[in-house]
């Protein structure tokens, strides 16, 4: 514990994962929206932010870039992923939700990472061809998330804010977040941040 004298470490945090994580840091450096900020909020004395997304990474190809973390070293890693390994047919959602809990327990292990936050996965308005299934494994995908990583001390499931049903939210593609989705997205995140700042 820090003395209400000491002067409190800055925190590191990373949000990490797949082209949702890409258009966030192209939006917060970019909005004109005065409620938007790259460090969504924070002085950077007390916390910065960084950011690393790569368009259709899965849970197994992430760990490609496991090199940022050694880079930037944060204390807290806000994940994205899972949504692109659905899209392979025959995937069933109980084995991603297992493979993120593996991925979170090996960002803490390995790496040093003191929290992951791991964010629910949002359905999709042009569902993929061959699995017209797909938001109904998102579903089971995330109950079975919430429950492997529900009373865990180093890392939790995020229930993004708000309902994510809407089309408003999401681009003219269907998969991707529209500028208001992003922004939804961007109070979301941020929200998980406050959350688990308190706890370090």
């Amino acid at each position: 514990m820090h003395s209400r004298s000491e002067p409190q470490p800055k925190i590191r945090a990373l949000i990490l994962g797949h082209s949702f994580v890409k258009r966030l840091d192209r939006y917060v450096h970019t909005s004109p929206c005065s409620k938007v900020d790259s460090n969504f909020g924070f002085s950077r004395d007390t916390m910065e932010i960084s950011y690393h997304g790569v368009g259709g990474r899965t849970v197994d190809s992430l760990y490609r870039d496991l090199n940022v973390l050694l880079r930037i070293r944060p204390h807290i890693v806000a994940l994205e992923i899972g949504s692109n390994d659905l899209c392979a047919p025959g995937t069933r959602p109980e084995s991603v939700a297992s493979k993120i809990e593996d991925f979170a327990s090996h960002l803490v292990k390995q790496y040093g990472v003191i929290y992951v936050v791991v964010g629910q996965m949002l359905f999709r308005d042009k569902l993929p061809p061959q699995v017209p299934d797909y938001n109904s494994k998102v579903n089971v995908a995330n109950r079975v998330l919430k429950a492997l990583l529900g009373g865990a001390t180093s890392w939790c499931y995020w229930t993004h804010r708000k309902s994510w049903r809407s089309r408003v939210s999401l681009y003219c593609d269907g998969v991707h977040l529209s500028q208001f989705g992003l922004f939804k997205y961007y109070m979301s995140l941020r929200m998980a941040l406050v959350h688990v700042a308190k706890q370090l």
